[in-house]
């Protein structure tokens, strides 16, 4: 279910809003929050959803928080490997 959520409001943010400020995203130095408000008929929904992006270049990391409903449903924290050829 989480996974459903957060491939919704990607495909909202990144392929049905025009640009970044209509999706309601909001970036500052290595973080970039993304909110809108998620609409279905059938079944119906109407609920605000965030995606909150961080990277941090010391760690190599990014954090991916998904928030639907103001209840986070997708927290995770992953290690950015480069590898050589």
């Amino acid at each position: 279910m989480m996974l459903l959520w957060f491939l919704l409001i990607l495909h909202a943010v990144f392929f049905v809003s025009p640009s970044y400020a209509q999706a309601g995203c909001v970036c500052a130095g290595q973080n970039c929050s993304c909110c809108l408000q998620i609409k279905v008929s059938d079944p119906k929904i109407d609920v605000p959803a965030c995606v909150n992006i961080s990277y941090n270049p010391q760690a190599l990391s990014a954090s991916v928080i998904v928030e639907v409903d103001n209840k986070i449903v997708y927290n995770e924290v992953s290690q950015i490997v480069y590898e050589s050829y």
